[in-house]
């Protein structure tokens, strides 16, 4: 193995994770101090090399998180959960928010909501953050657990003695209570509690306790930013029709896409465990041991409504190569990019069609004399895609690309946005050859698992939704088709 060259750490920046638990923390400017001279001085040789330290916020979590109640409905859901909604009666003809095509309640219509205030701070949408209140105290205590988070964890990654960062320490700590003395003295009223948090008020937490009683709240497809109401029985019957359950009977045999499994999630997760330890030395952490759940999100662009389902792989046993696998199709596909740039550069021929934004096609369009503009989208794309064509079209896509110059793709352990081609391998780099690579798609694709009211399901057809490679791994088979097409 052989470290990466010095040329390239320079390069790199490390930085500093804070928690933004209050708008004041602004008013520190930590950017500021740790772009100072007399701080950037202080901190271990390493680090100086990769200085100023950029300064990322960890910010406290959406509405969403606190509004959205189908995660929960669905970790908690069992069969005898499901046989029981689906015996129940849900009124939804009698609501004035039924939409008739599809006989059930499924609405973004915030006057659902009887309490004022929790229809006010819904309209900011799901993506709001309620602004916290914290005293100086508690921010100061707040920047010393980052500030030590940051030293043991530079330490650790640089072979350092927690020490080593005492008089940055302490350097970065006077200046931060210096600008925070200076505040409480000429300013105490930005450290004034303006407001209270608008779910915990009594009427507040009543009526939304009562709708997430009724109804899965979730966002719209299309208009994230935005909350949907959709009936309980209407939402589980939906995601039985789409995994090939009776509705009646509740015998699933399953569909062309998804196909049911014998065994419990933790079977299927410790085989996962199992192959990522043994063949990527990915060891799983506990939050990961899991499988991904499927939930829809309503299409109210469509008439009638449609449902967008999605694989919830914000946590779950393939995460980690799963990322891993973004990361080295997204470099592919800058490559890939480049062999037909050269192509069209000496045949005139455009072989590749895919672009990065929908702010490239615009660009595109500056200057053209196009009189007649159609757009076409597909009703269904990730999950009718051939699973063999996906895996040939990536390989062939590998092939092209890797040669004795692009020997490996090399993934930085702590930076994943690091990655490149080199015909060696580096320290503290995961690394792909040509067959590692076609292996690991392989088994994304092949072990694409959901779980639904307990029971385990594999896809069969296509790719899922919500995966953490699935977009690459879409737009490079399309791409690679296109190519051959041409």
């Amino acid at each position: 193995k052989f470290k990466v060259n010095e040329a390239e750490k320079i390069k790199e920046r490390e930085h500093l994770v804070l928690s933004f638990n209050s708008k004041f923390m602004d008013n520190l400017k930590f950017q500021s101090i740790l772009s100072d001279k007399s701080v950037v001085k202080l901190l271990p040789p390493p680090l100086q090399e990769k200085s100023p330290l950029r300064v990322y916020y960890r910010y406290s979590k959406p509405l969403s998180l606190s509004v959205c109640n189908y995660s929960k409905f669905l970790k908690n859901l069992t069969i005898p959960d499901v046989r029981a909604i689906l015996n129940s009666q849900c009124n939804c003809n009698l609501s004035s928010y039924n939409y008739e095509p599809l006989g059930h309640i499924v609405t973004g219509d915030l006057s659902i909501a009887n309490d004022p205030d929790l229809r006010n701070i819904l309209s900011f949408g799901s993506k709001f953050r309620i602004p916290c209140h914290q005293t100086v105290s508690e921010i100061k205590a707040s920047i010393d657990d980052d500030l030590t988070s940051f030293i043991k964890s530079k330490s650790k990654k640089y072979h350092l003695k927690n020490a080593a960062f005492d008089s940055w320490y302490s350097r970065v700590s006077d200046i931060v209570n210096n600008r925070l003395r200076f505040y409480k003295d000429n300013h105490p009223h930005v450290f004034e509690q303006t407001e209270d948090n608008v779910l915990e008020r009594e009427g507040v937490k009543e009526e939304l306790k009562r709708l997430q009683k009724l109804y899965i709240i979730c966002t719209i497809d299309k208009a994230s930013n935005n909350f949907a109401f959709i009936c309980k029985k209407f939402y589980v019957i939906t995601l039985l029709k789409e995994l090939g359950f009776d509705t009646v009977t509740l015998e699933c045999t399953g569909n062309k896409t998804y196909s049911p499994l014998p065994n419990d999630p933790d079977f299927y997760v410790e085989q996962i465990a199992s192959t990522l330890r043994d063949k990527y030395s990915i060891t799983i952490d506990d939050q990961n041991m899991c499988l991904p759940r499927l939930f829809w999100n309503p299409k109210l662009h469509k008439n009638p409504y449609k449902a967008r389902f999605i694989a919830g792989a914000r946590s779950c046993a393939t995460k980690q190569l799963n990322i891993l696998v973004n990361c080295s199709l997204k470099l592919l596909r800058e490559y890939f990019k480049k062999y037909c740039q050269t192509i069209y550069n000496n045949s005139g021929v455009n072989v590749f069609w895919s672009i990065d934004s929908s702010a490239q096609f615009l660009e595109s369009l500056q200057g053209s004399e196009a009189f007649n503009l159609q757009i076409y989208d597909f009703t269904t794309l990730y999950t009718n895609l051939d699973l063999k064509e996906v895996d040939d079209m990536i390989g062939e896509v590998i092939d092209l690309i890797f040669s004795e110059r692009n020997k490996y793709i090399n993934i930085c352990k702590y930076d994943t946005n690091k990655c490149f081609f080199a015909k060696k391998i580096y320290d503290g780099y995961h690394s792909f050859d040509r067959d590692q690579l076609k292996e690991a798609v392989h088994f994304i694709i092949y072990h694409t698992y959901i779980v639904f009211a307990g029971k385990v399901f594999i896809q069969v057809l296509g790719i899922p939704m919500g995966g953490n490679s699935s977009s690459p791994i879409a737009d490079l088979t399309l791409a690679k088709r296109e190519f051959n097409f041409m």
